[in-house]
């Protein structure tokens, strides 16, 4: 997605279900959806409407790829709501699964980045909760959008404000890549790297923390290569984990930098799954030394 310029990866305009213009109206707020479907895709999405007298502007797979099914200048039948309708633009995101309908972390990093785009975009401001990014259950008796507005609500607009701030400061298109001898590199300073602490002191606590974070007791001796996989697999908002595990290892309090200072003096910016990869990659040191 190019989220500057707000071209999806897929474009599958739909010839129906949808009203072309806005009735005069300005766009205020983004609403915000799930399928109700596990995996549906946007050809999936592009079948359905065919049939069903319903729409949204995009859709979000759950490997994050995005997709846009009607233009923004035109009037999605979302909200179930004529006016709001043609104040918002909305975007479905798909589940990954149903008990409860939760999205993937693909889905909601790429779902979070394309609000703040479209808040940039469309001059709204830093994104809101209830404010310019809104719930389709504030317009109808409905449980869309799921999780989004449930356990996931406050990784998803954290998210969305962070890429927000950095599009706002015109970074967000602009980073370099991270390549793997960089997450290397990082991460064999993060572990080498003296804050007052020896390194036998930071391999316990690397493992404490690594236990705690997934709920494992301190005394469980499961391997810490396999406790940072569960920390993929059972974090939604990995980026603040991460960000705080690195702070730990090398003794730096909490409140007291932004990650791009972990380690310091990075001359690149890191994104939310490079740390991810730098923790990984730590957490093998510690399971290796």
């Amino acid at each position: 997605m190019d989220y500057k310029n707000l071209k999806a990866d897929v474009e599958l305009y739909i010839p129906k279900h949808f009203t072309s213009g806005r009735r005069g109206r300005r766009i205020e707020f983004v609403g915000i959806h799930h399928t109700a479907a596990v995996g549906l895709t946007v050809r999936g999405c592009y079948n359905v409407w065919q049939t069903r007298p319903a729409s949204a502007h995009y859709l979000v797979q759950r490997d994050g790829v995005i997709g846009q099914l009607v233009h923004d200048r035109d009037t999605a039948w979302a909200l179930g709501d004529f006016d709001a309708n043609c104040r918002s633009v909305n975007i479905e995101h798909a589940n990954n699964g149903s008990d409860p309908w939760t999205v993937s972390e693909a889905c909601l990093d790429s779902g979070a980045h394309l609000v703040a785009a479209l808040c940039i975009a469309y001059g709204l401001g830093r994104p809101m909760w209830g404010g310019n990014v809104r719930p389709h259950s504030m317009y109808m008796a409905t449980a869309c959008p799921g999780e989004l507005a449930l356990s996931q609500r406050d990784a998803y607009i954290a998210r969305a404000q962070r890429y927000y701030d950095m599009m706002a400061a015109g970074a967000a298109d602009e980073e370099e890549e991270v390549k793997d001898e960089d997450i290397e590199k990082i991460a064999q300073r993060v572990w080498t790297i003296e804050k007052g602490r020896e390194t036998h002191d930071r391999c316990y606590r690397m493992t404490s923390m690594l236990k705690a974070m997934c709920g494992i007791g301190a005394e469980d001796t499961t391997d810490p290569k396999s406790i940072a996989g569960e920390i993929y697999n059972r974090t939604i908002d990995r980026w603040a984990r991460c960000t705080a595990m690195l702070k730990a290892i090398c003794a730096i309090p909490k409140e007291s930098m932004a990650i791009e200072d972990v380690p310091e003096e990075l001359d690149f910016r890191l994104s939310d799954w490079d740390v991810e990869r730098i923790a990984e990659r730590v957490a093998e040191l510690v399971a290796d030394r």
